[in-house]
């Protein structure tokens, strides 16, 4: 049932594998993922290992080529949601879009449809993962409605979401960790992030850091049931690494594009953006390791079980109707 999400309904054993023709296919399609192919070429080829592969992690997301160590250390941290292609980095994408598109000299209006087609293609370029067509559904639905003037309802965005990509694929319900994950931080996130900012984000707005601490623990206080009960660990430091990374991923996203796509055609240029990438990589990379190592980083979870998740996610409903209702009363 895991792989008939993905439309697998069969396991061969002792396969061979032939290449025939590699041009083969949707040939729109097989362009994207030939463009995308060179784009992380470009990266790999300007950038150091281990710090390559983070940034090409980065952009587009997939951990597979980092060492175990690293892998080990950001599952440790609980720093593997930064090369899963989140709304955190489909948000990036989106605002850095617009910008583009105005300094290119398009109107508001057209920039919003410049973000939108961007958000299309690389969610394309990328395979179409369940965080990543969440997070483009999502943020599309927020586009248009900043586009009309009128104010984002993030729940009926997240639910309208979630009701498209179950409705092409029912299994992923049940069957897709990611998809989980991905909505069910999403949810911590829209659900708590009002009462932070009424309450805390207003008052202490210490470089933002605040913002990234509540949001960070909104999303690990819904998610921590699957995680404990899929992988049996829970990151004892993962919100002390968040602060100490997340501040500085936009602008490590935005000089990794540049080497990207400047190494297509501007080498000496996609070089000079390289140095500047591999600085804040080098940092991310130095943090997780160091934080991962700590003996007390993480926690193994030996047993989970239903009980513990209709306690767990029963007191979350009625802290969120309790957040929901005290925000309300407080503007009357």
């Amino acid at each position: 049932m895991y792989l008939a999400k993905d439309n697998i309904y069969y396991v061969c054993q002792n396969v061979k594998i032939e290449k025939t023709d590699k041009n083969s296919g949707y040939r729109m399609y097989v362009a994207v993922l030939s463009f995308k192919n060179k784009m992380t070429e470009s990266i790999r080829e300007m950038i150091p290992q281990p710090e390559g592969t983070l940034a090409a992690g980065l952009l587009f997301g997939g951990s597979g080529e980092l060492s175990e160590r690293v892998k080990n250390n950001f599952s440790k941290t609980g720093m593997t949601h930064i090369v899963a292609v989140s709304g955190y980095n489909v948000a990036i994408i989106a605002e850095y879009l617009i910008l583009l598109g105005i300094f290119l000299g398009l109107w508001r209006q057209k920039a919003f449809w410049f973000a939108i087609v961007g958000i299309f293609f690389f969610v394309a370029m990328i395979g179409f993962p369940s965080s990543a067509v969440r997070a483009g559904v999502m943020g599309s639905l927020l586009l248009w409605a900043m586009k009309n003037g009128r104010l984002a309802n993030a729940w009926n965005a997240i639910l309208f979401a979630g009701a498209i990509m179950l409705l092409i694929n029912p299994l992923l319900l049940v069957w897709d960790i990611g998809f989980q994950l991905s909505f069910l931080a999403t949810i911590g996130i829209v659900a708590l992030s009002p009462f932070w900012e009424r309450y805390f984000m207003r008052k202490y707005q210490f470089m933002g850091l605040m913002e990234i601490m509540l949001l960070s623990l909104s999303a690990q206080i819904f998610v921590l049931p699957i995680i404990a009960y899929n992988f049996h660990t829970f990151s004892v430091i993962s919100l002390v690494a968040n602060i100490l990374i997340l501040p500085i991923i936009p602008l490590t996203m935005l000089l990794v594009f540049s080497v990207s796509v400047f190494g297509l055609f501007l080498k000496p240029l996609a070089l000079v953006f390289a140095w500047l990438a591999f600085l804040p990589l080098k940092y991310e990379v130095l943090v997780i390791n160091f934080l991962g190592e700590l003996s007390w980083s993480s926690r193994v979870v030996e047993k989970v079980g239903w009980q513990f998740f209709m306690l767990w996610y029963g007191v979350l409903a009625l802290v969120s109707y309790w957040v929901n209702k005290k925000i309300k009363n407080d503007l009357l």
